[in-house]
């Protein structure tokens, strides 16, 4: 009888050696009572140096109790004798490598007593291998959003280029037309001069000279505003806080001239006392829109205007009211068209670019900032701004002609 024992005891171990996994047999106590040559290999002991020993030898000291109160609780609660699933766990080799381990066990009674088999696989690659596909599978999410991302940029740069060719074509169509016409002007009256010189008076020589010199300035003033114009978007003036009062004062000390001559009445109220932005460009905004409040008001009437500060919330508010001839709906469009006037060039001089050039400059974030204007006997411009309270960040660069397309532009953005 015990020779056939030892004899399938020899035959077990011979079996177990065959196995290409670890292969590891212990009793209820945590013993180990038998390990196959790949148990060997993996946690590189000797067979000698394992059999005897509890099982949690081979368990990493900072992970000893945990791993074995695990192990405990798990085969507790299998009550047949194929443990269903892994077991994940960490062991350490001889070398004092730590590494994963997976183990699938089963138990069988013997002499009345419980003794667990278990399967032992060294889960070092296949977690790697795991770990590397996760970072592949993300480093390809990322790629495809940066792709998706860069996609949708060149659609939106189709789209600009697009928009930029035909403003282009329009652009170079209008500044033909309008630069042609004083120069027409000045042409014209160059040849009546010749024509007439014997025989005209001195008083038609000065009308025609006068007519034609109208022509030259009107062609200079063009010439100055395409070349703002085609420079508008590209200023970075870093921004800066600044007396907001300061800011009027210096965009009315700019207007003494027409201030005086119409007899304009500017007042303010509630202004905050700094405001943040480029320093020109926010002597410019208030001075353009003071200048075009003085201009657009009959001059049979003194202007009346109010710069008016309110805070709205999380937002600012900025309100410049004035009593001037104010902008039809039907026209709110048009304006913003290079060289698009809404009145005669001898009732209200100017080239017609300066609402485009505001437009090329003004690029406000959706949301951030709106303009309402009512119709009637007065004219109200708004403009929002987000900020905290002490400051006010408007946004640059604008333009010196810009402030009524810098109002008009932003009609168009959703207020929250």
């Amino acid at each position: 009888m015990k020779n056939e024992v030892n004899k399938a005891f020899v035959q077990l171990r011979e079996i177990m050696n065959a196995v290409r996994d670890g292969i590891i047999t212990f009793n209820e106590e945590g013993e180990i009572l038998l390990v196959n040559r790949e148990m060997e290999k993996m946690w590189g002991f000797q067979t000698d140096m394992l059999v005897g020993k509890p099982f949690t030898f081979l368990i990493p000291p900072p992970h000893k109790s945990l791993q074995l109160e695990l192990f405990k609780r798990r085969i507790k609660n299998e009550k047949s004798h194929i443990f269903t699933g892994e077991l994940i766990m960490t062991g350490q080799r001889a070398d004092g490598d730590i590494f994963p381990i997976e183990l699938h066990i089963s138990d069988f009674e013997y002499e009345g007593k419980r003794i667990f088999t278990a399967v032992v696989r060294d889960i070092t690659e296949r977690l790697q291998v795991e770990k590397d596909l996760r970072d592949s599978k993300l480093q390809l999410e990322l790629r495809t959003r940066e792709l998706e991302k860069t996609q949708e940029e060149l659609n939106q740069l189709v789209e600009e280029l697009k928009r930029s060719n035909s403003e282009l074509e329009q652009f170079a169509y209008n500044a033909s037309h309008d630069l042609q016409e004083p120069l027409r002007n000045v042409e014209g009256y160059i040849s009546l001069l010749k024509r007439q010189w014997e025989k005209a008076s001195e008083e038609t020589i000065e009308e025609y000279l006068g007519h034609a010199e109208k022509g030259v300035v009107r062609m200079q003033a063009l010439i100055h505003d395409l070349l703002h114009y085609s420079r508008a978007g590209r200023d970075s003036t870093p921004f800066i806080e600044i007396s907001t009062e300061l800011i009027i004062e210096m965009a009315k000390n700019n207007l003494r001239l027409p201030i005086q001559q119409s007899q304009a009445i500017i007042t303010t109220e509630n202004l905050p006392p700094v405001i943040k932005g480029a320093r020109l460009q926010l002597i410019q905004l208030f001075q353009n829109i003071l200048s075009n409040a003085i201009k657009f008001t009959p001059h049979y009437q003194q202007p009346n205007i109010l710069i008016k500060y309110t805070k709205k919330e999380n937002h600012h508010r900025f309100e410049i009211t004035d009593n001037g001839i104010g902008i039809a709906e039907k026209d709110i469009e048009r304006i913003f068209v290079n060289f698009q006037r809404l009145h005669p060039y001898e009732a209200y001089p100017g080239t017609g670019l300066g609402l485009a050039i505001c437009k090329k400059n003004y690029r406000a974030p959706p949301g951030h900032y709106r303009r309402f204007f009512r119709i009637g006997k007065r004219k109200h411009f708004l403009f929002y701004t987000t900020g905290v309270v002490k400051s006010i960040t408007l946004p640059g660069p604008i333009h010196r002609s810009c402030l009524g397309g810098f109002v008009s532009e932003i009609t168009r953005l959703r207020l929250p």
